[in-house]
């Protein structure tokens, strides 16, 4: 049993790597891009928030989400995702007072883009994907809270919603993922014992054999 644990532990910790760093990759494009669009408006600001963002990330894909983690490099998984995620979340209080509505909403629809899209590569490690999402959706939905204006305020009861839909919907993954890791697991247990067992009877049955030559080579 603590072998088939084992075992499942180190697969998950395999894929979830894959994941984020698939995840991390678009991040950082998705922020270069959001840079671009933003510079006229910022320029110099915008610089030291992506320089920090892409810092940090490149931390994580260098040293956070390596395959084979040890203990201590599954600890730092945790704040270096805090990290990020706060930097992302930063972006609302920072640009979105100074933009028009239009920009408004695409600047929300990014942040919002980019905690879906993270949602599949987190699963498997719920502390995680909360440590992610919510410093960016909660500090966008604090914002909106606060401007005057219906709509502000629809969009941020939204976005609570989503937060919550995208909970319970990031834990069903985690669970169907556990379930097919440790299925798969399990089935190539059963496997590598039926083999052992043929080749124990396959054995067996050349020995029966010689044992059958040598009395009739006697006889």
């Amino acid at each position: 049993m603590n072998h088939l644990l084992s075992k499942f532990e180190a697969e998950l910790d395999v894929v979830i790597a894959r994941q984020l760093s698939s995840s991390v990759v678009i991040a950082m494009v998705i922020a270069a891009l959001m840079a671009a669009a933003l510079w006229d408006s910022f320029e110099y600001q915008i610089v030291y928030w992506l320089i920090a963002l892409l810092s940090v990330s490149c931390l994580r894909l260098g040293f956070g989400y390596l395959p084979g983690l040890t203990v201590y490099e599954k600890r730092v998984q945790l704040p270096l995702t805090l990290i990020t995620a706060l930097i992302w979340g930063a972006s609302a209080p920072l640009f979105l007072s100074a933009l028009d509505v239009e920009q408004q909403m695409l600047l929300i629809l990014v942040l919002i883009g980019i905690v879906a899209g993270s949602s599949n590569s987190y699963a498997g490690r719920m502390s995680l994907f909360y440590a992610f999402m919510l410093p960016i959706l909660i500090p966008l939905a604090s914002w909106l809270f606060l401007q005057e204006g219906q709509a502000y305020t629809t969009v941020g009861l939204i976005i609570v919603l989503y937060v919550l839909a995208l909970s319970i919907y990031t834990r069903r993954n985690t669970e169907l993922l556990k379930t097919s890791i440790m299925q798969n697991n399990q089935l190539a247990d059963e496997i590598s014992l039926r083999k052992a067992h043929e080749q124990r009877l396959e054995l067996q049955q050349r020995i029966l054999d010689a044992i059958a030559r040598h009395r009739g080579s006697l006889n």
